[in-house]
């Protein structure tokens, strides 16, 4: 099994955070490690994948709580990925960003709307070359594009021989060219766009909905007292499931796709909407 590094930042707590490429013909995917500015080892988990794949992570964002947001590219079949993990690296969601071959992600961000905001190509776009891709994406990573979950498995790893020649620039990154093969004119077309979804909130209603993600059931939580009205729309506003319920009630999405969908709550105090995120 080989291993590369391929992208590293600073942490808040002044340690770093390197994420590597590991891959062979029967088992790929993602190392990810923590060490101290003399390169000392504090913790190490695998996300693995059975296959042959090459996932280049090509940024790391740590966001105020400390979980992290990687995003890159799988190689081999030219798919964009993202993954969400708590600061000991236990994964949040991990998802393709787009379905089509052909798609390859060179850098993300964070937005002010707490999302991401994706680049890269398209191989397989309209103007049949290398098209410029931009995927807008909501804060648990969804941009409601026919991503696919990943289903990596995590475990420990423990390297046999420690690597000695770890080198970390000054702004705690890695320095990566671009290249860019100039056109004349410029065509731009949608490969996809989504209704998307808005949390509503107000003053005199909180729902909680757990867990999030699920992989089917989940439980509603009201703190009012009283009969409500609960709809569950999927991404593209169609009504899924309804029910009245009075303080807490269980619903199932297991028979549905997986993706996003808005919960709404609907009471005499007005509206609350959240998301719920739902992998298998």
């Amino acid at each position: 099994m080989q291993t590369y590094g391929t992208a590293s930042i600073k942490a808040r707590d002044g340690n770093y955070i390197i994420s590597a490429m590991t891959y062979s013909p029967s088992v790929s995917g993602i190392i990810l490690l923590k060490c101290d500015s003399l390169g000392n080892f504090i913790s190490t988990k695998g996300l693995f994948l059975q296959g042959n794949y090459e996932f280049a992570t090509n940024n790391i964002i740590e966001l105020p709580n400390g979980n992290l947001t990687l995003g890159g590219t799988e190689y081999l079949t030219q798919r964009g990925f993202i993954i969400r993990a708590n600061s000991q690296f236990d994964t949040l969601s991990t998802q393709w960003l787009i379905s089509p071959n052909g798609s390859g992600f060179t850098d993300f961000c964070e937005t002010k709307d707490k999302g991401y905001l994706a680049s890269g190509t398209y191989s397989n776009g309209p103007l049949g070359n290398q098209d410029l891709l931009l995927v807008k994406m909501d804060s648990l990573g969804y941009s409601g594009c026919s991503e696919g979950h990943i289903p990596f498995s995590t475990s420990g790893v423990t390297f046999k021989q420690i690597p000695t020649n770890i080198y970390i620039s000054s702004n705690g990154g890695l320095l990566f060219s671009l290249t860019l093969n100039m056109q004349m004119g410029v065509q731009e077309s949608v490969l996809c766009s989504s209704l998307g979804i808005e949390e509503h909130l107000n003053n005199s209603t909180d729902m909680n909905v757990f867990p999030n993600p699920t992989n089917g059931t989940f439980t509603i939580q009201s703190n009012l007292f009283e009969s409500q009205n609960l709809q569950i729309f999927d991404i593209n506003g169609k009504l899924v499931q309804s029910q009245v319920f009075y303080n807490e009630t269980t619903a199932d999405l297991s028979h549905l796709s997986e993706g996003l969908y808005a919960i709404r709550l609907t009471s005499i105090h007005g509206i609350v909407t959240k998301k719920l995120v739902l992998i298998k």
